[in-house]
C-alpha cells in the first residue's frame, strides 16, 4: 500500500481535481468524491494517511462529516477547506481539535497550490516520520493494543525526546519538553497521539507518567553545568486526583539530587479545572514542595478565569492552534496578545508552543513573549541529540544574541 494516501471529499470538481494533482505531484495517490457515503467506505477500507473535506456540502455538511470521523476515531490528518469566512473556519479547525482528531491544517478556497503543498509537507507534522501505529484488530475494541501496551510498560520500550525552550529575550535555553515516544519492536518509533488516548481510558497513565519521571530525571540530573535548565513533564487528570503524586515526585527528586524548582509539572486546562476543588488542593501541594506548574494548551478549554486565577499556577503554554496563525489571523492574534497580557498581570511565564517560522518568532518576541517552542528552533531529539544540540546551540548563540 502506498505511504501517503489522500481522499478528497468535495462537490467542486474543478478543486478535487487540484487537489489531487497538487498531492500527486507531491508523492500521494488520490481519491476523489463528492458522496459521503462513498467517502467513509474508503476511510474504513483504504486507511487513508490524509483527508481533505469540504465545509460546505450539500448533502451532509463538513461538521458532520468531522463527527463522524472522531466517532469512528479516524487516525488520518485532516485538511478543512471552505470558501467561507475565515473565522467560520478557524471555529471548524477548533472543534475537530476538541474533538480529537489530527487536524492538519486549514485551506480557504481559492488557495495556492503552495498553500496546500505545504499541508501535505510531513516535515512540520511531528508523528510524520513516525511509522503507521500498531494495527487494532477490527473485531474487538483495543484488547490487542491495551496487551501490547502493557507488555511495552513491562519491556521498557518508552523513550523520551527533548525539545527546547528559548528565551526570546536572551536566546538562552531555559529548559527543555519531555516527550514520550513508544520504541515499538516492530513498528518502530510511535508517536504520543497513538497511545496516550489508549493509556487514559484504560487506566495506564500513573504508569506512562512513572516511564517519563525515570527517563526525564536522570538526563536532567547530567546537567549540572546549567543549574537553571528546567525539565517539563506532562500530567494527566488521573494523576491529580491521586494524592500520593506529590510526595512521590519529591521522593523522585531527593533520589536523583535534584531541586523541585528545575521541574515543570504540564497540565491542561481542562484537567486543572474539571474537579476544581480537589485539584485545588493537590496542586497547591505540589507548589508548596517547590515544583513550578504550567497550563498546557491554554486558551482551548473553555474555562473561567476566575477558577484559572485562583490556582497556583507559574507559567501559562499558548496553544500552537493561535501561535500557527498569529502572523496571518487577527483573531489568533488578539487572542495571544491578550493572553500575554493576562500572564503579564498575573506574574506568570509565558511559552508559545508550535512556532514554525521566523516571522512568527519574530512577532512573538515584539509581543513581549517569553519562552518560545517549535520546530523552528528544533524538532523534539532524543537524549544524545539533545545534549549536541544544547551544545551547539550555545556555541551558535552567545548570551544576548537572537534566537
Amino acid at each position: 500500500m502506498p505511504e501517503h494516501r489522500l481522499i478528497v471529499l468535495d462537490d467542486d470538481a474543478d478543486v478535487a481535481d487540484t487537489v489531487a494533482l497538487v498531492a500527486r505531484s507531491h508523492g500521494f495517490e488520490v481519491r476523489t468524491t463528492a458522496a459521503p457515503d462513498e467517502f467513509f467506505a474508503w476511510v474504513d477500507d483504504w486507511s487513508p494517511t490524509h483527508v481533505a473535506v469540504d465545509l460546505l456540502m450539500p448533502a451532509m455538511d463538513g461538521i458532520e462529516i468531522l463527527r463522524a470521523l472522531a466517532s469512528g476515531h479516524c487516525e488520518a490528518r485532516i485538511i478543512l477547506m471552505s470558501g467561507v469566512g475565515a473565522k467560520i473556519l478557524e471555529s471548524a479547525a477548533h472543534g475537530a481539535r476538541e474533538r480529537g482528531l489530527r487536524l492538519r491544517g486549514v485551506l480557504p478556497k481559492p488557495f495556492r497550490p503552495a498553500e496546500l503543498r505545504e499541508l501535505l509537507d510531513d516535515e512540520r507534522d511531528e508523528g510524520s516520520q513516525a511509522p503507521r501505529a500498531p494495527e487494532r484488530s477490527r473485531g474487538g475494541p483495543e484488547e490487542e493494543l491495551r496487551h501490547e501496551l502493557d507488555e511495552a510498560l513491562r519491556g521498557h520500550q518508552f523513550v523520551l525526546h527533548y525539545q527546547p525552550k528559548v528565551s526570546l529575550a536572551t536566546s538562552r535555553i531555559e529548559g527543555f519538553e519531555a516527550l514520550l515516544r513508544w520504541q515499538h519492536p516492530r513498528h518502530g518509533l510511535v508517536p504520543p497521539g497513538w497511545f496516550i488516548t489508549l493509556a487514559e481510558r484504560s487506566g495506564r497513565m500513573d504508569a506512562l507518567t512513572r516511564e517519563v519521571v525515570e527517563l526525564g530525571l536522570p538526563w536532567l540530573a547530567r546537567q549540572e553545568a546549567r543549574p537553571w535548565l528546567s525539565l517539563a513533564i506532562n500530567v494527566s487528570a488521573r494523576n491529580l486526583g491521586d494524592v500520593r503524586f506529590a510526595d512521590q515526585m519529591h521522593e523522585q527528586c531527593r533520589r536523583h539530587g535534584i531541586d523541585p524548582r528545575r521541574i515543570i509539572l504540564e497540565l491542561t486546562e481542562s484537567s486543572a479545572t474539571q474537579d476544581h476543588a480537589v485539584a485545588l488542593d493537590i496542586l497547591t501541594r505540589i507548589r508548596l514542595k517547590g515544583f513550578k506548574l504550567s497550563i498546557d494548551d491554554f486558551g482551548t478549554g473553555y474555562s473561567s478565569m476566575t477558577k484559572l486565577a485562583q490556582l497556583p499556577v507559574s507559567e501559562i503554554k499558548i496553544d500552537r492552534s493561535f501561535v500557527g496563525s498569529i502572523t496571518r489571523s487577527q483573531e489568533s492574534r488578539t487572542i495571544v496578545e491578550s493572553t500575554l497580557g493576562l500572564a503579564r498581570s498575573l506574574a506568570l511565564t509565558t511559552v508559545a508552543e508550535g512556532v514554525e517560522d521566523a516571522a512568527t518568532l519574530e512577532l512573538l518576541r515584539t509581543l513581549g513573549c517569553d519562552l518560545a517552542q517549535g520546530y523552528h528552533l528544533a524538532r523534539p531529539m532524543d537524549a544524545q541529540a539533545a545534549n549536541d544540540w544544547l551544545v551547539g546551540w550555545e556555541r551558535d548563540h552567545p548570551p544576548g544574541v537572537p534566537a
